[in-house]
């Protein structure tokens, strides 16, 4: 099973090195936020058994890595003991003078290609810390369950197995167009299949369009089992769940003019929120996510401090923190 695993990580890396190759020959954004390079070997990742999926991965616990592309800079990841990208670790118990939140999502939230001091829910601790006086509150916590290659099906996995035991006071979860339209374990076996029919063609890794050519082959073959409105339902159906696990405050976050664009899936959401209580949804809407932008779309360190900022201004208007500014 670990084979099967390892092997349709390989072939995900595969494909969006191969996207970013096309990317940058053709001047353009083939996929937007979706697009990513990852140098994460497998000895950094760990596939828990959860709930009977196959493809379901976490960052190994207790590392650090190292590395650097000439668009990146220099990246360190720190991963704490309980698999978390996160500069610290956590007590499960949580003191009467803590106001902890989780922050949930995908790439986005974990923060690819950027220091883990640097991501967005780290900043948004320092700046809970730095900024609040509170008679009640001490301290701020904003433990990050963030990880690459999620849909909301795994981001519910991940807070079931990783974030129920903090108890938080809210929750953070940030959302993004590609979350809901496509299912990350329906892809591990289209992957694979992929890989030996473009062999049939002669396209082999080696070429320079295989990346592409292997994505292109997945998700036509998911979209003939799921079409999009069956794979929102089945996205849907999973944060509807969500509650069996957490019935708390809960504020969703998207990027306007970039991430969070699809109607459909912004009124989705919207009709969520309205019907769960103590439920938000704040979409950005900054005019323009260029500057902020890593080559392969994801934020950089400019991105996920305007990101923090964001998030912590919406926080204080919404009075969703107990607390005045000092």
């Amino acid at each position: 099973m670990k084979k099967r695993i390892t092997a349709y990580i390989i072939l995900f890396q595969l494909i969006i090195i191969g996207i970013l190759v096309y990317k940058i020959y053709t001047g353009g954004s083939v996929l937007g936020s979706s697009i990513s390079v990852n140098p994460i070997k497998k000895e950094f990742q760990i596939f828990p058994k959860v709930n009977g999926l196959k493809y379901f991965h976490e960052p190994a616990p207790d590392r650090k890595l190292t590395y650097e592309f000439s668009w990146t800079g220099l990246v360190e990841n720190g991963v704490n003991k309980d698999a978390l990208k996160d500069r610290f670790n956590y007590s499960i118990k949580k003191a009467s003078n803590v106001f902890r939140i989780i922050t949930l999502g995908d790439s986005f939230t974990y923060g690819l290609h950027v220091s883990t001091a640097d991501i967005w829910p780290e900043k948004l601790e320092d700046l809970l810390n730095s900024n609040l006086s509170c008679s009640k509150y001490k301290k701020f916590e904003v433990i990050n369950l963030g990880e690459q290659a999620y849909d909301i099906q795994y981001e519910v996995e991940r807070f079931k197995i990783r974030g129920i035991k903090y108890n938080p006071n809210l929750l953070v979860w940030m959302v993004l167009d590609n979350d809901f339209s496509y299912i990350e374990e329906e892809l591990g076996p289209s992957l694979s299949n992929g890989a030996a029919e473009l062999v049939r063609r002669g396209v082999t890794p080696a070429s320079s369009n295989y990346g592409f050519s292997l994505y292109t082959y997945a998700i036509n073959e998911f979209r003939k089992k799921w079409d999009e409105g069956e794979t929102l339902d089945f996205q849907m159906h999973k944060l509807e769940e969500f509650d069996k696990y957490y019935n708390g405050s809960l504020v969703f976050y998207g990027l306007g003019n970039y991430s969070l664009d699809n109607s459909q899936y912004i009124d989705a959401i919207t009709e969520f929120s309205g019907n769960r209580k103590t439920t938000y949804f704040y979409r950005s809407n900054n005019p323009s996510w260029d500057e902020y932008l890593l080559l392969d779309d994801h934020p950089n360190k400019k991105g996920h401090k305007l990101i923090a900022r964001d998030i912590f201004d919406y926080l204080m208007k919404n009075k969703l923190i107990p607390c005045g500014a000092n």
